[in-house]
């Protein structure tokens, strides 16, 4: 009489062979999980950092004056909104940061302030004028979570 079924040692082998393929299907799991959140947080501090320039670049293309400037901040006239030829206070956008690494990149519109970047490590604005043109290099560095992104921008003012 044949005995149909398997034998104890095949059954054992077979079930090793079975959890080995289940570590390896874990283990590639887990490190791909681990690389997809590292990537996010790059990712967020890239955006973090790009965001802020990319907005005040677009604004001072088409302000109209600069009220004042530091290295640390810039205050300008945005646009005549309601065509009167005079700077009204709705008018104005303020970029700010008090100089503390760490600290927070500040827009004010009005009076009205926003936080447009965290965890500020630097923050430097320089001014040129060269045959009547405006040229104001921006340069911002934001850490967050041991990782480190910097962006920078060359600003041309076309209406000063």
């Amino acid at each position: 009489m044949k005995n149909k079924g398997f034998t104890l040692l095949e059954a054992i082998i077979a079930m090793s062979v079975l959890m080995l393929a289940i570590a390896v299907v874990f283990y590639g799991y887990i490190s791909v999980a681990k690389i997809f959140t590292e990537e996010m947080a790059d990712t967020d501090i890239m955006i973090e950092t790009t965001r802020p320039i990319e907005q005040m670049t677009k604004e001072l293309r088409n302000s109209l004056q600069i009220i004042s400037s530091t290295s640390h901040s810039v205050t300008f006239w945005h646009s005549d909104t309601n065509d009167n030829g005079t700077m009204e206070a709705g008018e104005t956008i303020s970029y700010s940061w008090a100089g503390t690494p760490g600290g927070d990149l500040i827009k004010t519109v009005s009076s009205d302030a926003f936080i447009v970047a965290n965890s500020v490590r630097d923050f430097t604005l320089t001014y040129t004028t060269s045959l009547g043109a405006t040229l104001i290099n921006c340069s911002i560095t934001v850490s967050k979570g041991g990782k480190t992104s910097t962006a920078e921008a060359s600003i041309k003012c076309r209406n000063l």
